[in-house]
């Protein structure tokens, strides 16, 4: 389950992603790699969920056929399409491939700020805007998850995309998904944890693509994933909190031996 997030300001945009490779049938990490390549000549990034080379075959192949995403937004990515046709044609599991969410956030000339555009392959292709008011987050934290993200001292400070940090929010964000267990489709094998290797940020700006490692979280190849809880930051409030119920036990203590 790679995990990609993506958030669009006005001039500049964020996409976060995981490192981890796994088998669909065991889900043990088999490599670490980056799943956010840069575009060579265009200020654009690919990210991807399916196929392990899927990334690199599209950011190859994007700057051979298009000068940049608004060229591409033209065409309906129609070239990008039927080179992927052709793989997964004559792929040896052309099942598997077939299935693919590619996702690009460039600098758009004509809207003069990031955009993004997702490629959905299943049955056939659907092509979605991301909407810069939602961004994407996958996977989607629910429930519960959700509830205990939003309630995080480092999220309250986030009120809308355009206050997002990718170093403070960003991080708690990506440190939420590792903790969720995923089931993988399509296999017999019990939820389990797929979000893992480092957190790797790419930002984009009308200037370019930078890209950088904000944490290593030192999984190893071979070895289930297994994070531990996620710990909230201290902070004044809850070090206040933890003293007044320390308090209020050693008060509750000395009753208790009082009464006895």
């Amino acid at each position: 389950m790679t995990a990609i997030n993506v958030i669009l300001q006005k001039k500049q945009a964020f996409v976060l992603t995981d490192t981890a490779a796994y088998s669909p049938q065991d889900g043990i990490p088999h490599s670490f790699h980056y799943k956010a390549l840069a575009v060579q000549g265009c200020r654009l990034i690919v990210a991807s969920r399916g196929d392990v080379n899927l990334t690199q075959g599209f950011a190859q192949s994007f700057p051979i056929v298009y000068d940049d995403l608004d060229h591409a937004i033209e065409d309906d990515f129609q070239r990008l399409k039927w080179i992927y046709d052709v793989h997964s044609a004559v792929s040896e599991d052309s099942e598997r491939v077939a299935l693919c969410d590619v996702v690009f956030v460039g600098w758009s000339e004509r809207e003069r700020r990031p955009i993004g555009r997702m490629l959905i392959r299943r049955d056939g292709w659907e092509l979605r805007i991301i909407d810069p008011d939602e961004g994407i987050q996958m996977p989607a934290l629910e429930g519960e998850d959700m509830l205990a993200l939003a309630d995080h001292p480092e999220m309250r400070d986030f009120s809308s995309m355009d206050t997002f940090d990718p170093k403070s929010h960003g991080l708690v964000l990506l440190e939420a998904q590792r903790r969720v267990k995923f089931q993988i489709a399509g296999m017999d094998l019990p939820p389990m944890f797929l979000v893992g290797g480092h957190i790797h940020l790419t930002t984009v700006t009308e200037r370019g693509v930078v890209q950088e490692t904000l944490r290593d979280w030192n999984d190893e190849v071979g070895v289930p994933l297994s994070p531990p809880p996620l710990q909230k930051p201290r902070t004044a409030a809850s070090d206040a909190l933890d003293r007044a119920a320390e308090k209020r036990a050693r008060k509750a203590a000395k009753l208790a031996k009082v009464a006895a």
